[in-house]
């Protein structure tokens, strides 16, 4: 059934903009398109003729074709019936089932917008690999941040970053680009304090206290930063 519905829908798309017809217009050649598409085709070519088979059409405009529209009201009429009835998610355009998941517009989509113009040349892959592959995405960034939690790499971060600022002081560390090092262990301990706040604040639901109290002692680290790089200016 899906598939008699999937090659009804080819014959009553217009080769022009691969939609269903909207005022169908039909030339002498036989060929039909939506009367819109057709003008906008003949005023960027800048001659009458056909889309498809480049046959010369008259001046006279292209007649209605009546049959064509009651067949496309009818056919979209189905395809709403259709999605409407569904137990499962169909897509908007072809009534046909997500099958398909669009890593470039992160969308999921049916078979037939899978060989359409706005996804040529886009990378599918099956729904169901797709949710796979977020699922464990999703894990692994959970089980690094409850690493960070739970094992004493944050609390060794932040005694590190002490000690080297007393080391600085001391005349003990950053002896050679003295400045890059300094931003740079900044720049990654901030890093590791943002995701494991970040983490905390959705699973813990931290309250906007303690999440000033955090940024606080991070600004304090922060000053103590500057002043270890000013002390070998």
């Amino acid at each position: 059934m899906a598939g008699r519905f999937s090659l009804l829908e080819e014959e009553l798309s217009c080769p022009v903009c691969t939609e269903i017809f909207r005022d169908p217009v039909v030339l002498k050649c036989s060929h039909s398109f939506c009367k819109a598409c057709l003008q906008k085709w003949w005023r960027e070519k800048g001659s009458l003729e056909c889309p498809v088979c480049r046959r010369k059409s008259s001046m006279d405009p292209p007649p209605f074709s009546l049959s064509l529209r009651n067949a496309c009201e009818a056919f979209l009429k189905e395809r709403s019936q259709r999605a409407t009835a569904g137990s499962e998610e169909l897509c908007n355009l072809h009534s046909e089932k997500l099958k398909l998941f669009c890593l470039v517009d992160q969308i999921p989509v049916c078979l037939v917008c899978q060989t359409s113009k706005k996804h040529e040349n886009h990378k599918l892959r099956p729904v169901q690999e797709a949710a796979e592959e977020y699922k464990e995405s999703e894990v692994e960034t959970e089980e690094e941040v409850d690493i960070l939690m739970s094992s004493d790499i944050y609390s060794a971060t932040l005694c590190t970053l002490s000690i080297s600022f007393s080391r600085t002081q001391s005349g003990w560390l950053f002896r050679e680009d003295k400045t890059e090092r300094v931003g740079s262990f900044l720049a990654d301990c901030f890093a590791v304090n943002g995701l494991v706040l970040e983490s905390r604040k959705r699973r813990e639901h931290l309250s906007e206290e303690d999440i000033l109290r955090n940024k606080a002692v991070m600004e304090t680290w922060s000053k103590g930063g500057n002043m270890a790089e000013h002390s070998y200016e």
